[in-house]
């Protein structure tokens, strides 16, 4: 269970009005874990993402205190930050895309992430005078300035996917020049964070399986890197469940105060179904039953 998040206010005074901040509004709404907002604030956590792809010393900074925090080997230190930082890059194409039908064109110049003190990235940012929206032609701001028009849902889905892939590629290999992560797996983290972004989406929309359906249609049409997800559903408490199998070993399991994740791909079908039940029973005491689970 995640702990609720301090969302960030709209940072900066033009964005309020914007189509973005409005899709980026009602996108924040459908992920528990991550922040969506339109400009930071002044918060000193807020990491530039094109700061982070060209300041040696910030990326350095995260990682080193990444492997203090949790104990963690170099290696284990750096699955952990291209996960959550591909999330960062991920969340509000995926909430837009799902939701909307909307695509925000990542630009890593308008992009921020915010650092937690856990080390984990716990919200997005993006400036709406920097950031193209791409629509379908039936969407109301089609005519307006700053949007690109597509023609179909796949189109959408490639700009969000391939758009995303572009801006990730660097931090996949500055994470690649300091472990010795190989690049299948740092591709596979990327597509496990991606994945499992899009099916949050559907958790926040009432609708796993569409998340699942959705990001099945993503991966359909994205760069040959990033490979299908698998999908665990299991049925508990009266709804499906649907989770995707890590394709790669985050390695958690090296540090002293964890052990094999939920989602591990190196433990048995049994092992990992019996843990997600675990899992799931821990958010339902914390959390009052839907209608349709009680």
């Amino acid at each position: 269970m995640v702990a609720p998040i301090d969302r960030p206010r709209v940072g900066l005074p033009y964005a309020k009005a914007s189509a973005l901040a409005a899709s980026l509004g009602r996108g924040d709404d459908l992920l528990a874990w991550h922040a969506l907002v339109a400009g930071r604030d002044d918060d000193p956590a807020w990491h530039g993402y094109d700061a982070l792809l060209t300041d040696d010393s910030l990326l350095d900074d995260w990682l080193d205190e990444v492997a203090e925090r949790f104990a963690a080997p170099p290696r284990t230190a750096a699955s952990y930050l291209l996960g959550w930082v591909t999330t960062g890059l991920a969340a509000a194409g995926a909430a837009l895309l799902v939701a909307e039908r909307r695509v925000p064109v990542l630009d890593a110049r308008s992009t921020w992430l915010r650092r937690t003190a856990g080390q984990w990235v716990d919200a997005t940012a993006l400036d709406p005078q920097l950031t193209r929206l791409a629509v379908l032609g039936d969407d109301p701001i089609a005519t307006a300035d700053g949007v690109d028009v597509v023609d179909t849902v796949d189109d959408l889905r490639r700009r969000y996917i391939e758009g995303l892939t572009t801006q990730v590629s660097g931090f996949v290999e500055a994470i690649g020049r300091r472990s010795r992560l190989g690049r299948r797996v740092r591709w596979t983290l990327v597509a496990d964070a991606v994945a499992d972004t899009i099916v949050e989406v559907g958790r926040g929309l009432n609708d796993p399986l569409l998340g699942r359906d959705e990001a099945d249609a993503v991966f359909a049409v994205a760069p040959a890197a990033l490979g299908a997800p698998t999908w665990v559903v299991v049925r508990h408490g009266g709804a499906d469940h649907v989770f995707c199998r890590r394709g790669a070993c985050c390695l958690a399991y090296t540090t002293p105060t964890s052990s094999y994740c939920t989602l591990c791909p190196i433990t048995t079908d049994d092992e990992r179904e019996r843990r997600i039940g675990e899992y799931l029973d821990r958010v339902r005491a914390t959390q009052p039953l839907s209608e349709e689970q009680r």
